[in-house]
């Protein structure tokens, strides 16, 4: 099929609902922008089909490419939605970042499209995003993170109607009570499904309140109560939480499923009823059939996160009960997955995607675990992955390793060195892709070798983490290793030729070069701090680093506030008190 711009579109639409209606939208605007010198010389129209396809599953989407047609075909109009942009990325745009400036839609007069048929099968129903920093502030930030996630087949926000983090600044914030009324149009198009969850807590049961009348309705520890988590052993207590959602449930309809997670972090009761690692499990049984009446319609999300609440249950659960499994991969995992399979499902928080919380301010390009991940949740019959996205407008990496899972849901055995040489070329230009497809894969197998580091998260699990006793000699081993490996990148790199590339090629040429001194400098600086011999000073070089690029790029890797906060404020991990496991 030979596409100019002198062939008009004609859209068919079969569903007609506001998702595919946004759909074609998307496509002829996107259209006039790619094929913008249109002739008056009008050729035989290109007709395109919108269609309902009940043999697939979820909103997997299949394109029929004809000489004079396409059918784009799926369950749901969300999955059409997928399909037009799967069409436009065969035409050649890319949607790997979630800002317009750097999404590429090239300008053509002809484009040959052959005739294939392209299915998409997604291996998991929802694929989902959890996104901090999400706040008046940020408006614009989260409009195009909503664009983002329809432009690469995210259908699933993780939100909070009210989560006011003490980190500092807003980048663990959470407000879509004061954002929704606008963001809640831009996700109903994209047919994206809201979970209104996190820590809200304090929302829904207000602590400065309710301990001032009944302390006895929170947390026993070391013998008195304190205005932390609920005493979820307390009657009375579960009783007015559940009228406080019910309450809410009846007046708000813009979501799907509904969490009911504890205070984040500690402080949960000690008292001998709440001693019982399922006693916050079967008060979530009975919030859950509280709310089944008011809101049949509601999945209710039981968060399975610390020894309080990650414990998997004998007995059965409500059939309107979710379980969201924080961090575990292992059997019990597996177990929640079983429990949860027939009722509302289990779904999987990531953390090694997008959470600069997690890990201490550097994400790594991370498609390995991309990979284990779905293929893991696949395996146990989760219903889907949440992926934290923390913080939104630190979007470099974050983005790159979405990218990785966005392939990973549809083909959960992708071929890693293919994958890495596509994303290379669209990010670098195909006459430099070859040689920088291996600086990517090089930094992700070599220079992220987990035998190299030795914090976390970024060690083996199985490692306790120290920086008290270290050993210096494999230290320095580590060290070498590790220089010898960045030489060979920046080798690479400097064998790229900076003519054949654009603008736009060099800008991301330079993010990843960014990105390489940024982990070489967390790596010396941080990784291998050693509080035996090292004073505090020797991570100022980081820190400035992130200053540098924050003054010279905005805001596209961690601020340097943040990172000051995370590294040496409220957590302090240079303090032995904070992370070595003999303290």
């Amino acid at each position: 099929m030979l596409i100019s711009n002198e062939t008009p579109l004609i859209v068919h639409d079969f569903f007609n609902e506001p998702t595919t209606q946004f759909a074609h939208q998307e496509l002829t605007s996107y259209w006039s922008k790619i094929f913008a010198n249109a002739s008056s010389n009008v050729s035989s129209p290109l007709s395109i089909n919108f269609s309902r396809n009940e043999h697939l599953p979820f909103d997997s989407y299949s394109l029929h490419i004809l000489e004079d047609s396409i059918t784009i075909s799926s369950p749901l109009g969300r999955g059409i939605l997928y399909g037009v942009y799967e069409l436009l990325k065969l035409i050649g745009c890319t949607f790997i970042f979630p800002s317009p400036a750097h999404q590429y839609i090239p300008t053509l007069t002809t484009f040959e499209l052959a005739p294939q048929t392209i299915t998409k099968i997604s291996s998991l129903e929802f694929r989902g995003l959890c996104l901090y920093q999400v706040s008046t502030h940020t408006l614009t930030e989260s409009i195009n993170m909503i664009d983002y996630m329809g432009k690469n087949n995210y259908n699933f926000l993780l939100t909070s109607i009210n989560k006011d983090d003490e980190a500092v600044g807003d980048f663990q914030d959470i407000h879509w009570e004061d954002v929704g009324e606008t963001l809640y149009p831009e996700l109903i198009k994209r047919g994206i499904v809201i979970d209104m969850s996190e820590h809200s807590t304090d929302y829904f049961f207000p602590r400065k309140k309710w301990f001032l009348e009944h302390p006895e309705w929170f947390a026993l520890i070391n013998g008195s109560r304190h205005p932390l988590q609920i005493c979820y052993s307390n009657a009375d207590a579960v009783n007015e939480y559940i009228k406080s959602y019910c309450n809410f449930v009846k007046i708000h309809h813009d979501f799907k499923f509904i969490g009911i997670w504890p205070l984040d972090g500690g402080g949960y009761c000690e008292c001998e009823q709440c001693k019982d690692p399922l006693t916050i499990l079967k008060a979530n049984k009975k919030i859950t059939h509280a709310i089944g009446k008011v809101r049949p319609d509601l999945t209710v999300e039981h968060l399975a996160y610390t020894p309080q609440s990650l414990s998997c249950p004998n007995d059965d659960i409500p059939d309107n009960l979710s379980v969201l499994v924080c961090s575990i991969q292992d059997t019990l995992a597996y177990k929640w997955g079983l429990k949860a399979k027939n009722k509302g499902g289990a779904f999987y928080f990531d953390y090694d995607t997008g959470d600069h919380y997690r890990y201490r301010t550097h994400v790594w390009l991370n498609p390995i675990a991309c990979k284990d991940m779905v293929n893991t949740f696949m395996h146990y019959h989760y219903r889907g992955i949440i992926s934290l996205y923390l913080p939104i407008t630190s979007w470099w990496q974050s983005s790159l390793n979405y990218y990785y899972l966005s392939i990973a849901y549809y083909n959960p055995c992708f071929d890693l060195e293919a994958e890495t040489l596509k994303l290379s070329n669209m990010l670098f230009g195909i006459l430099n892709g070859t040689i920088l497809a291996e600086a990517l894969l090089t930094t992700i197998t070599k220079l992220q070798d987990k035998i190299l580091w030795s914090r976390f998260p970024h060690k083996f699990s199985h490692q306790p983490e120290h920086i008290c006793h270290r050993h210096t000699s494999c230290d320095a081993l580590h060290l070498e290793s590790y220089k010898q490996t960045y030489a060979h990148i920046q080798q690479l790199i400097k064998s790229v030729n900076l003519d054949l590339m654009t603008d736009a090629q060099r800008y991301q040429l330079e993010l990843f070069k960014s990105y390489l001194e940024l982990q070489k400098l967390f790596f010396e600086c941080i990784d291998q701090f050693n509080f035996d011999t090292d004073s505090p000073d020797k991570v100022t070089p980081y820190f400035e680093m992130l200053e540098k690029l924050q003054n010279k790029y905005g805001k596209v890797f961690i601020s340097p506030e943040y990172a000051k906060w995370r590294i040496i404020g409220r957590d302090n991990i240079l303090d032995p008190k904070n992370t070595d496991t003999l303290f």
